[in-house]
């Protein structure tokens, strides 16, 4: 059972990977992931930020310190760190964080 148990919380784990890396993809301040799209590649030019993104989620992090990473984030991308949508993503994030969490409660 345990094994079951562990084989669960993997695939969840993964889940929410995948989940993070499309908010991510959405969010694209580059602005690459559509012309990635078109050219028939897979958008995964932010997929190394998810582990982080959802360790500040598991930890109940609020929406101005996700705000506050993506602005981060923007920056080492070497934009300005003002960006009009990452509040929305911020908030976007945490929306479904919630979402998640009270579905696996009525589990």
């Amino acid at each position: 059972m345990a094994d079951q148990t562990q084989l669960r919380l993997a695939r969840e784990a993964r889940a929410q990977l995948r989940m993070v890396a499309r908010f991510l993809q959405a969010w694209d301040p580059i602005g690459v992931n559509a012309d990635l799209a078109a050219s028939g590649n897979s958008p995964t030019e932010y997929d190394t930020y998810a582990p982080r993104v959802l360790e500040l989620l598991q930890q109940g992090c609020t929406a101005d310190a996700l705000e506050a990473h993506l602005a981060e984030l923007r920056t080492g991308l070497g934009l300005e760190a003002a960006g009009a949508d990452d509040r929305k993503f911020a908030l976007g994030f945490l929306r479904w964080w919630h979402e998640r969490g009270s579905r696996l409660l009525e589990r």
